[in-house]
């Protein structure tokens, strides 16, 4: 077993999934999603969804490393499935590991019990390929439906939204506007949502640099929500 940044085991493969089955089986979290961390303290998180740009991931790493920052990754299955070293990866430089489905289809659509498998198959493969439960979930173009928050709670998993959105996928979003839109629409507790894309990673240093300069500690969704790791 190896160490997430200090803040607990890691759990491999196969073992990883059978506890995580073995929890969800007791109940989860209440239904709802959520928008914003705790606001009574000057942190945010950063939450990277993930299902394509993982050429630019390694370069995002190099960047937290070299500002002592963590933020959370919700990885798709199937990404994590195609690429499990850099979702290892990911994983042992202390990152917080969320789950983004299977595949990144319209959840809206589906039906609680598609849902479910979705959520299921997806948790079942990035513990296997990251050596991490995820706690989180973040649905797919951030899409809500009674049946998306249903199966969440039924495997409990916490259903995260976001409180600013750098629209960064946007091929017309320079760097400077994604770094503008994550700074000035940072609050106490806020959920900041980006991608892996290269204007996001031309735009990180500075989103770090502007957050710290406003007094905030940029840090995990987990720890923004004032939940363990």
């Amino acid at each position: 077993m190896r160490r997430c940044g200090g803040r607990g085991m890691l759990l491999l493969g196969a073992a990883a999934s059978a506890l995580w089955l073995g929890a969800a089986a007791v109940g989860g979290p209440p239904p709802g999603a959520v928008y914003r961390g705790d606001a009574r303290h000057p942190r945010v998180a950063l939450e990277c969804n993930v299902d394509w740009g993982g050429e630019y991931l390694p370069g995002m790493l190099d960047v937290l490393r070299q500002d002592h920052a963590h933020i959370t990754f919700f990885l798709t299955g199937a990404w994590a499935q195609a690429h499990p070293a850099l979702a290892r990866e990911l994983a042992a430089a202390g990152e917080e590991i969320g789950n983004h489905g299977w595949r990144h289809v319209h959840v809206a659509a589906l039906s609680e019990q598609a849902n479910r498998r979705e959520m299921a198959h997806g948790q079942r493969v990035i513990a296997a390929a990251s050596g991490v439960v995820p706690r989180l979930y973040a649905p797919p173009y951030g899409e809500l439906s009674p049946a998306v928050l249903a199966a969440a709670a039924g495997l409990g998993l916490r259903v995260i939204m976001w409180t600013a959105d750098t629209v960064d996928w946007q091929p017309q979003r320079t760097p400077a506007a994604i770094r503008q839109r994550a700074v000035v629409r940072a609050k106490n507790g806020a959920l900041i949502l980006i991608h892996p894309t290269a204007r996001t990673l031309a735009a990180l240093p500075g989103i770090l640099a502007g957050l710290r300069r406003r007094g905030y500690q940029v840090t995990t969704v987990s720890q923004v929500l004032g939940s363990p790791r």
